[in-house]
């Protein structure tokens, strides 16, 4: 079974190329490390998390004012463009003709195969000559029209990628600085994955809010208007033309203007690049590497330990952590054109779950989901597969993580799905798997139904029970007496929505094991309802 990459555009996967690409080269210059000089690296070199761009802010915004600027005109040229007619003698059924002239009248005397019948020295014609007259939007000012508005396009995408990522990154620090329900190596984390990154966001926020907005707005309005004639005729063009004066160009007031941009902004040539097997190959082994030592590091981060004599084999991974009674880990599996990642968690119970790092893109991204986990499950039987994607979503099918070097939250999504296998793989519940002290018995949940147990240092609380549905077991975790702000899906723009769906998700801090509203009330994983 091969990877999909029929709806990966090359710009997407150059940048994932341009974000992985020290990863493999780390991974090549330090193999067969231990976990300490591992961690070590994370401060002098390895970066799990790349955030801070190259980027002169102001002279984006100076950007996108002067392509704002000749948005009237952009505009214009899709409700109006300049066309030429194209005319061409084509011999049609009759009932097809819309006008006739003498010429038509000439060819069908001369043509008797076109004839249906001959009557009382009458003809009656069964097919005719006419002209047809099609507008022809592939001049060459169209077309030059068409390269601008592709570069238009990507600038946009990529810049909007970029400022999404810093403006959630901010977000999610100053969401979480002061609220004591963070786990007890949080900030230890974060500060490893990006020493200094307040200080730097904090001179730059207002302007990389203003670019964002602004940047939304103008690729709302181009791509609304991407099933105009003069657009959709001519996708199927040579890219990248060579850009020269034409009297059009010249004369008409807003194919002037579009001259002038394309001249000033940067011709993207992403699109040119030839997309080899070797560097979807290279693409597939950098992210799953990545995956790889952000697993180690999400699991070193949350209070387990590595015996510090094992050595760290990316290639083919094997390492064991242990936190009191639990015990991790973590193997790599080679499965014909798969390689996938094991983490084995023990307790009471074994549990056993698959991550499956993928760059794969697809439009039906329900059938690649299903096709993948079906064949590893073929192969290896586990409590969970889940699907590893670097690509952003507003919302993720079950058992599908973003996990990418441009989301400070990957390693916590790792980390809530080591805790959903602890508390799964305890059958005691005499330990806290959040931090280093005892669960005790809630009398405030405990009833017939809910078997509830409490950490009074942390507060995560387990709650087991029964779903009344389908009358088998599950259990569920929240913080005690927490009360979180009620989010509103009005508060949030269209464009913004991305934003809503994260905070929703990190709403209990990535603490719960199963999926929950924005009222923290948790979603029964097999009925896919809320039971009060």
């Amino acid at each position: 079974m091969q990877d999909n990459y029929s709806d990966l555009s090359k710009e997407e996967i150059n940048q994932i190329f341009l974000d992985y690409i020290n990863i493999k080269s780390f991974k090549e210059q330090n193999n067969k490390i231990s976990y300490i000089q591992f961690d070590h690296q994370m401060e002098n070199g390895l970066s799990l998390f790349t955030n801070i761009p190259e980027c002169d802010f102001d002279l984006l915004e100076e950007k996108i004012d002067m392509i704002t600027k000749v948005l009237p005109a952009i505009n214009n040229i899709f409700v109006k463009p300049l066309i030429h007619l194209k005319e061409e003698t084509v011999v049609i059924p009759v009932e097809a003709v819309k006008r006739i002239d003498r010429n038509t009248i000439q060819h069908i005397y001369s043509h008797s195969e076109n004839w249906e019948n001959i009557k009382n020295n009458n003809v009656k014609p069964l097919k005719l000559q006419t002209r047809i007259h099609e507008d022809n939007y592939g001049i060459y000012e169209n077309l030059i029209f068409c390269d601008t508005i592709d570069e238009i396009l990507s600038f946009s995408r990529r810049n909007i990628r970029m400022l999404k990522d810093l403006i959630l990154t901010k977000q999610v620090i100053e969401l979480n600085l002061l609220d004591r329900v963070n786990h007890l190596y949080y900030f230890l984390a974060l500060g490893k994955l990006h020493t200094g990154y307040m200080r730097f966001f904090d001179n730059y926020s207002d302007i990389v809010q203003r670019c964002y907005i602004k940047l939304n707005y103008l690729y709302q309005e181009i791509s609304i208007r991407l099933k105009r004639p003069v657009y959709r005729k001519n996708q199927k063009r040579s890219k990248y033309i060579r850009l020269h004066k034409t009297n059009i160009f010249l004369m008409h007031r807003d194919y002037r203007k579009i001259y002038s941009l394309a001249k000033q902004i940067t011709r993207n040539k992403i699109n040119e690049v030839e997309i080899t097997e070797e560097k979807i190959n290279y693409l597939k082994g950098s992210y799953f590497y990545y995956t790889e030592m952000l697993c180690l590091f999400s699991i070193g981060h949350f209070n387990f330990q590595a015996d510090p004599t094992k050595k760290i084999n990316f290639d083919r991974l094997d390492i064991s952590f242990e936190f009191k009674k639990w015990k991790v880990a973590i193997t790599t599996k080679y499965l014909e054109s798969y390689k996938v990642i094991q983490l084995d968690i023990c307790a009471d119970i074994g549990y056993k779950i698959i991550l499956i790092p993928t760059v794969s893109n697809e439009t039906n991204r329900t059938k690649l989901i299903d096709d993948i986990r079906g064949f590893i499950s073929s192969k290896i039987v586990a409590d969970e597969y889940i699907i590893c994607t670097p690509y952003e979503f507003e919302e993720y099918h079950d058992n599908e993580k973003y996990i990418s070097i441009s989301n400070v939250e990957s390693f916590r999504r790792i980390q809530q799905i080591l805790l959903r296998a602890m508390v799964l793989s305890d059958k005691k519940r005499d330990e806290c798997p959040f931090c280093n002290n005892k669960l005790d018995k809630n009398t405030e949940l405990y009833d017939d139904d809910h078997y509830a147990h409490t950490c009074i240092s942390c507060r995560t609380t387990i709650i087991d029970t029964v779903c009344p549905e389908t009358n088998k077991e599950y259990s569920f975790t929240n913080i005690f007496n927490f009360h979180p702000n009620i989010l509103s899906k009005e508060n949030y723009s269209k464009n913004d929505m991305w934003l809503y769906y994260r905070k929703v998700e990190s709403q209990m801090f990535f603490r719960n094991i199963t999926k929950i509203n924005i009222h923290m009330d948790p979603i029964c994983p097999h009925c896919n309802k809320i039971h009060k």
